[in-house]
């Protein structure tokens, strides 16, 4: 197997998640001191609320069009048809959304009262419609985006820190975000027409329909993750404060950020792993063992100092008025591991091998479990309910992903590998 791409692509998308994530956490503390409990839970709700549309009109693309263009990149006729089906695709699903998001303002008033924070947070839709990370990461040609993203983070941190003074300041920061995500996302678009030599092509509906079918299974899995991941915050909203928003929303920022550490590695090994299974199963499993068990320590330590850190972390990074945020972060602590064990299983193994009906299974169950504990759990113990019911939603998706992955033919351990 040729490593020199996979390091390529790996060290391009650390990069690219260092940028992610170093950037967004040194605004992290800024915001949360300046806007307050009350006016950050405002915008995490918004956030949450437009992560909704983000999905939905992502469509399981970042997964289904990244396997198909890994598997098509030689034929440069068949990916630009790939290309242009997604994109076209997915600009259909953003005008649906805008429709929906319309139609949720003017039914429910608790969010009509912030309509101006819902419509400029929606922004970041569009720029997401039009960032084809996917295309890059089935080319494991992710160096050609990754500056670009890095720098897009840096400008949002300037521009923060620059405009954003005061909690009556909170509408500047979805203008900001969204902004940014827009010209982000144009460039990107344009740098992936020019790989295809500015050619144009007109996907058929039938084209279409294929593309749809493809992403079908995906798109309503990482919906139902969606569920258990973002409705956590909305929920909370509806059936709490603003306040307990805020506390449970920036805890959980804190155990997102050690999450997404996974992610580079991730993302560099799936297409790896798509090319692997056309040729041996065996080694393909040979090569996640070994993943799995590395990564595995690693996580288990992150997850064990994010654990025993929070009392000191907590007021550190948030500010002395976040101090209910330790629970949340005590009892989701344990995910990083938790997670990046769920995309070996999942992702890596479940989704490449084509088991998407079992890979969504799993996740309406999670969704449906993680919806009933919220409306138990939330009016009793406000952002400790919500933390407690995104734990067991993810501790059952990880013994779920297990079994599923064992009738394949994985085991986590096999003696003498």
């Amino acid at each position: 197997m040729h490593t020199r791409g996979l390091w390529r692509n790996f060290l391009a998308l650390s990069i690219l998640q260092i940028g992610n994530y170093l950037f967004p956490l040194l605004t992290f503390p800024y915001l949360v001191r300046v806007l307050g409990p009350e006016k950050f839970g405002l915008v995490a709700l918004a956030q949450s609320f437009i992560q909704f549309f983000v999905v939905f009109t992502d469509y399981g693309f970042n997964l289904s069009a990244t396997r198909a263009v890994s598997r098509l990149r030689r034929d440069v006729d068949q990916l630009g048809l790939t290309f242009f089906s997604v994109l076209t695709i997915k600009a259909g699903l953003c005008v649906l959304s805008l429709g929906g998001l319309a139609l949720t303002l003017l039914w429910v008033p608790r969010l009509a009262a912030e309509w101006r924070l819902y419509l400029l947070t929606f922004g970041m839709v569009f720029g997401a419609v039009l960032f084809p990370q996917w295309f890059f990461q089935g080319l494991e040609k992710m160096e050609y985006i990754t500056a670009l993203n890095v720098a897009s983070r840096f400008l949002i941190l300037v521009l923060t820190v620059l405009l954003v003074k005061q909690e009556a300041d909170y509408l500047l920061v979805p203008v900001i975000n969204s902004g940014v995500s827009l010209a982000c996302g144009g460039v990107a678009a344009a740098l992936a027409w020019r790989h295809l030599g500015y050619r144009w092509v007109w996907p058929t509906w039938r084209d279409h329909a294929a593309t749809l079918r493809d992403g079908l299974h995906l798109f309503l899995s990482q919906a139902f993750a969606t569920i258990y991941n973002q409705l956590n915050v909305f929920l909370l909203g509806m059936l709490t404060s603003a306040t307990s928003v805020g506390y449970y929303a920036a805890g959980e920022k804190l155990v997102r950020a050690v999450i997404h550490l996974s992610v580079p590695l991730s993302a560099a090994i799936f297409p790896r792993v798509s090319h692997m299974f056309l040729h041996s199963r065996d080694e393909t499993f040979r090569f996640l063992r070994r993943v799995a068990f590395w990564g595995g320590l690693v996580f288990l330590g992150l997850s064990l100092a994010t654990l025993f850190l929070s009392p000191w972390l907590v007021p550190l990074v948030l500010g002395r008025h976040f101090g209910p945020s330790v629970a949340v972060v005590q009892i989701l602590a344990v995910l990083p591991l938790t997670i990046f064990l769920d995309n070996i299983l999942g992702t890596q193994i479940l989704i490449n091998l084509q088991r998407e009906r079992a890979f969504f299974a799993v996740g309406s169950i999670a969704g449906v479990i993680n919806l009933a504990l919220l409306f138990v759990l939330v009016p009793k113990l406000h952002h400790l309910g919500a933390a407690w019911a995104y734990l067991l939603c993810e501790l059952f998706i990880l013994a779920g992903m297990y079994f599923f992955a064992r009738r394949v033919g994985f085991r986590l351990y096999v003696r003498g590998q």
